[in-house]
């Protein structure tokens, strides 16, 4: 006797490369592993080795906009060749700027009255 399809356990595959934040770093790429096709693809989407942690970054200080382009034109390609990648969900989620916290020229902003 068969599972029906909705009973069937989830299949976890492991993803061979991660985005995500890491502190004082930014947004990385982990789990490239020295393959070729994989920096390229990076590379391309403007990630660059980082000199200590083997991952690869993001330049700091890139606008979200940017950011969001890169992390995600780069999981769409690297998953087009058939390997399994997943991403933070928190890289969705734009950082809110110091003008939408109330800062203003490096001071707290207080409305006029």
């Amino acid at each position: 006797m068969t599972t029906p399809d909705h009973k069937r356990a989830p299949v976890e595959i492991e993803p061979d490369l991660v985005f995500g934040l890491r502190p004082g770093v930014g947004v990385v790429a982990e789990g490239v592993g020295g393959r070729a096709r994989v920096e390229e693809v990076l590379r391309r989407h403007h990630f660059r080795p980082h000199p200590v942690l083997g991952v690869y970054v993001l330049p700091s200080g890139a606008p979200y906009n940017r950011v969001l382009r890169a992390v995600t034109g780069a999981a769409r390609a690297l998953r087009d060749a058939g390997l399994p990648v997943t991403a933070d969900p928190l890289l969705l989620v734009p950082r809110p700027s110091r003008s939408l916290l109330g800062w203003r020229h490096g001071r707290r902003f207080r409305p006029s009255r």
